[in-house]
């Protein structure tokens, strides 16, 4: 299983199933707590990646698109999220 099913999967219990906020002077608790409550956004965020974004992104690298380098760094970043999300490379 990819990262992208793996966050479809996780986006799916997340909707069912009740989340808290928790009250504690546990650091690591508190943590915890501030990751769930933080994982709804990043799975929306990872959600976006469809299977297949790795190669339309490094074929626009390749391509002699008059992109600058700002934009070329992005889409090399972008590549790279895609193929580990999609569990290549």
């Amino acid at each position: 299983m990819n990262l992208i099913e793996q966050v479809a999967r996780l986006k799916e219990r997340q909707a069912t199933e009740a989340s808290a906020t928790y009250q504690t002077t546990s650091d690591e608790f508190r943590y915890e707590c501030d990751m769930l409550n933080a994982a709804p956004t990043m799975l929306d965020v990872l959600g976006g990646f469809r299977p297949g974004d790795s190669e339309v992104l490094t074929g626009l690298l390749l391509a002699n698109a008059p992109y600058g380098n700002p934009a070329r760094e992005v889409l090399r970043r972008m590549r790279a999220m895609a193929a580990k999300m999609e569990g290549s490379k």
